[in-house]
């Protein structure tokens, strides 16, 4: 059932659910969940979005009900990619992820996801709704970082890798494009 925002538009959202630009330390947990089944969190760099980040983004979607995607930083972006990256600045790229109807909400983080899931709002949703980690099945439970997937485990997450669907990486992306002649 839709609700009427502040803007006075409909939104076929529920009003529970934060969208994009919202501070997650800020947000309480008690009326964060409620009514929730499942909650599933993912994140990635999305810098040149392509058909891959739709068909992996549905696929965790396709796990629950709620779908939150933390995009990575600019700065984080560089030091994961290189200088050159990322060719979207962070507000873009968080608008194109929020855009797509299986995402509900769309936060930018700075560094590992092991802070992440020690935010208060996680630990009092533990154990009242499922709380799912996804990740792109081109991770293993033994690539995955260490700290982040400790800090997951003990919020109460369950991990899930999504199976990878064959495409070719932004990086490679980017090489096909550089390689073009010029004109």
């Amino acid at each position: 059932m839709g609700q009427w925002n502040q803007q006075r538009r409909y939104s076929p959202r529920s009003p529970l659910i934060p969208r994009a630009n919202h501070d997650p330390a800020e947000w309480s947990g008690e009326s964060l969940y409620l009514g929730m089944k499942s909650f599933i969190l993912t994140n990635g760099c999305f810098d040149i979005l392509s058909w891959h980040h739709v068909s992996f983004l549905e696929a965790c979607k396709a796990l629950g009900e709620t779908l939150w995607v933390y995009v990575n930083s600019d700065e984080s972006v560089r030091r994961l990619k290189g200088d050159q990256r990322p060719l979207i600045p962070i507000k873009e790229r968080m608008g194109m992820v929020k855009a797509l109807r299986c995402v509900q909400n769309v936060v930018a983080f700075e560094g590992d996801m092991s802070s992440i899931f020690g935010m208060p709002h996680f630990q009092r949703a533990k154990g009242c709704i499922d709380l799912i980690w996804a990740k792109g099945a081109d991770y293993t439970m033994g690539t995955l970082d260490p700290r982040e997937k400790e800090a997951a485990l003990a919020a109460g997450f369950e991990i899930v890798l999504v199976p990878k669907v064959e495409h070719e990486s932004t990086t490679q992306l980017i090489k096909r494009i550089q390689s073009l002649p010029h004109d």
